[in-house]
């Protein structure tokens, strides 16, 4: 068990499918502790972290962790979807959603300038989990545009949060 910040690239290819350990919260010192999930392939990733090598835009991969995966639910998926990427050294860069407070430092032109690429070699971003997990195609297989196909305002993400 780990903080999710300290979880290394070995750990993530250790280990694809990552969950927080809210049984044991009590126990430990805060609720960002992951534990590896085994027996894959898995039929959810509510309260998990996935591992994977998404595509950008010029054909590189990149290790990344992608979370708020709803594997039934392609809007849900769309707009909670999280990504960090991690560079060929290792560090990180958590990739924010439009409607998150540091999107203005955290956006995806922040993210082609930590990768060291224009804009355009970055964006889309395609990713594939169809390995680790069950569920709609839609989920499983996806693009991150630059800019999302539609922004929900903030009454809409709480309902859509809320279902």
């Amino acid at each position: 068990m780990k903080p999710v910040r300290e979880l290394l690239p070995s750990d993530l290819t250790a280990y694809r499918v990552w969950e927080f350990v809210d049984d044991m919260e009590a126990q430990l010192p805060d609720e960002t502790y992951m534990r590896p999930v085994e027996g894959l392939p898995v039929d959810s990733l509510s309260g998990r972290l996935a591992s994977a090598h998404p595509t950008l835009a010029n054909g590189d991969r990149l290790l990344a962790l992608l979370g708020n995966i709803d594997l039934s639910d392609p809007v849900s998926t769309e707009h909670f979807l999280t990504i960090t990427v991690f560079s060929p050294s290792g560090e990180r860069f958590d990739l924010d959603r439009y409607h998150d407070i540091d999107y203005a430092s955290h956006d995806p032109a922040a993210l082609a300038a930590f990768l060291l690429l224009p804009l355009e070699a970055v964006f889309p971003i395609r990713y594939d989990v169809s390995d680790i997990a069950v569920g709609h195609a839609k989920c499983l297989r996806r693009s991150i545009p630059t800019v999302p196909a539609s922004r929900l305002t903030k009454e809409q993400l709480i309902a859509l949060s809320l279902k």
